[in-house]
């Protein structure tokens, strides 16, 4: 089969006869139908990955063959999902088949594209882990704690999705954002909608708009500014930012009332791993997998979460696996907002 293979550092090679994975008992075999990317595939060719990996993580396709203990699907159905590509030679979305654990495959709603499905990967998981998995929401119907949210970053990928999320649990949300995307970022569900450029114009009018401050938030972007604005934006009792970007120095002492929390999202895999070439590996986390497998169950099929969220915008780009280098160098120069890179394999 081809595959996109991190050969050595900032070098991607597609390999044309690349062997088709074998399923072990628990897994399947997914011929590829359409991939979407995320800076984290360009970050594993550049400095996270190894060599001989096949890159990508998200994916859409149909199931080709289930190993004797997968009981929960069979050949021909369309699934779609996450995979911790950029580590394993076997593991990679990246290509025209792959190997994924049968409890970690989503069923595709009726009706839905392959296109958008591609798009339920890595930015929807990790949107739905800040919400419900550390932010601590319940699940519908449940009542939520009161007070806004703040999603500092609401164009991104995983903005996007969190917005999505919290409109189906009735959390008022505001959200940063560049003037351009204001009418994307509130047709997925926020309330406001607040340019971040000046981050004390930003700030006074979180604090207008919510009453006095948000009760909980995510910050997607990163940067000493938009941190400033996030943690400043609770209300004077605190609360938790969750983030997914890197803590400036000193962020912490900004507000001591407010507690920031980091995660990434491949701790949901299971096993432990090395995050950076040299350093310590990270430890499986045996909640976070937990949570994992439980979402996927609340997610799949036509009366789950992936039919009443709201995809990814997807931008369809020409060129299949040969496409994906020039899409991962346009998400590592910052020039793409407000869509997703959706390639088309078979």
């Amino acid at each position: 089969m081809r595959a996109l293979v991190m050969e050595q550092f900032n070098q991607g090679k597609i390999h044309p006869d690349r062997p088709v994975p074998k399923p072990k008992s628990d897994e399947v075999l997914v011929k590829v139908s359409h991939v979407a990317l995320n800076p984290c595939d360009w970050k594993h060719l550049d400095s996270m990955g190894n060599p001989n990996a096949t890159l990508g993580c998200d994916f859409s396709g149909t199931v080709e063959s289930v190993g004797d203990d997968c009981l929960t699907l069979k050949a021909g159905d369309k699934v779609c999902g996450m995979i911790h590509g950029g580590k394993l030679p076997e593991r990679g979305s990246f290509a025209e088949y792959l190997v994924t654990k049968g409890e970690c495959a989503m069923k595709i709603p009726s009706g839905m594209s392959d296109a958008d499905a591609a798009t339920f990967g890595v930015g929807y998981f990790t949107a739905a882990m800040a919400v419900f998995h550390a932010q601590g929401y319940k699940y519908p119907p449940a009542e939520q704690k009161d007070g806004w949210f703040l999603v500092s970053g609401g164009s991104t990928s995983v903005g996007l999705f969190v917005l999505s999320l919290l409109r189906q649990l009735g959390v008022k949300a505001i959200a940063t954002a560049s003037p351009r995307s204001f009418e994307l970022v509130k047709s997925y569900g926020a309330d406001h909608v607040v340019d971040y450029h000046n981050r004390d114009a930003a700030l006074e009018e979180i604090k207008k708009v919510t009453g006095g401050g948000v009760v909980g938030g995510l910050e997607c972007v990163g940067g000493d500014d938009n941190y400033f604005v996030a943690i400043n934006s609770f209300v004077k009792e605190g609360g938790l930012l969750t983030t997914i970007t890197e803590i400036p120095d000193g962020a912490g002492e900004i507000r001591e009332e407010v507690k920031i929390g980091q995660f990434g999202i491949f701790t949901v895999c299971g096993y432990s791993f090395e995050m950076l070439p040299g350093l310590p590996w990270l430890p499986a986390i045996p909640e976070d997998k937990a949570w994992y497998i439980d979402f996927i169950k609340r997610s799949q099929g036509d009366s789950g979460f992936l039919s009443s969220t709201k995809p990814n915008p997807v931008e369809l780009r020409p060129g299949d696996l040969d496409g994906i280098a020039e899409g991962m160098d346009l998400i590592r120069q910052d020039k793409v907002s407000g869509k997703k890179l959706v390639y088309q394999i078979a």
